[in-house]
């Protein structure tokens, strides 16, 4: 009687459970993808502790981080790159100076159109309300984080854009930010940026940096009230 090898079988059987065993490995990360980014930031749409949002070409990302030994959650902009919050390059701060001591915040846009950052009581620790149009109602905003590093605010009806970062930078100047000085401003009303107050706190520093307009721009940097060097007239100096 013929025998029946069965060898091919078994390798089958091996080569069918890898098989299971890396599309099981791969929807596990496919799924824990999805649900740590997120695309646009609507009423019903949240940005959560845990999720980022990512710029269309990856080039920087939205989301909660805590600075170097500190526990308290921010909202902020970084760079794509880096693995934790200690790696991140971050460029704008949304509650810079009123953070959250817990993992429950949410970012997202309230019923009147405004970008908000709330706890889980729904206490507001920052808003774009001082500044965005009111005649927008929440359910014809969105929020996008575009590759420029530029957090706006749009509507969904004509994609104007009601809010954004750019015109409230913190302690960065990126590319295609432009400042807006009102031709009778003087250092008291004229500052563009104001540093962290240290590595691990973001809020507002000592030092601010603004530009005075004049026949050619005067550009200066104080030390709380006092002038800290000269960067002169016309010029600008990035560090």
């Amino acid at each position: 009687m013929q025998g029946i090898d069965i060898s091919g079988l078994a390798v089958m059987n091996n080569h069918s459970r890898y098989c299971c065993f890396s599309l099981l490995i791969f929807l596990i990360l496919s799924s824990s993808f999805y649900f740590s980014t997120a695309q646009n930031i609507t009423v019903t749409h949240f940005l959560r502790d845990s999720e980022t949002l990512i710029s269309s070409n990856a080039v920087f990302k939205v989301g909660f981080f805590s600075p170097t030994n500190s526990t308290n959650r921010y909202v902020g902009i970084w760079y794509n790159i880096g693995n934790s919050d200690h790696d991140l390059e971050v460029v704008w701060v949304a509650n810079r100076d009123n953070p959250l001591n817990d993992t429950s915040g949410v970012l997202k846009v309230s019923d009147e159109g405004n970008l908000q950052v709330l706890n889980g009581q729904n206490n507001v620790f920052w808003s774009s309300s001082n500044d965005a149009d009111s005649s927008h109602q929440g359910n014809s905003s969105v929020a996008r984080l575009l590759d420029t590093g530029n957090l706006v605010l749009l509507s969904n009806a004509n994609g104007t854009i009601i809010w954004q970062s750019f015109d409230h930078p913190t302690d960065s100047w990126l590319p295609q930010v432009s400042f807006t000085v009102k031709e009778e401003a003087d250092q008291n009303n004229s500052v563009a940026l104001r540093s962290w107050k240290g590595p691990m706190d973001p809020s507002r520093g000592r030092f601010s940096f603004g530009i005075i307009p004049r026949n050619l721009p005067e550009f200066f940097t104080l030390d709380g009230d006092k002038p800290f060097g000269d960067l002169g007239h016309g010029m600008v100096i990035f560090m």
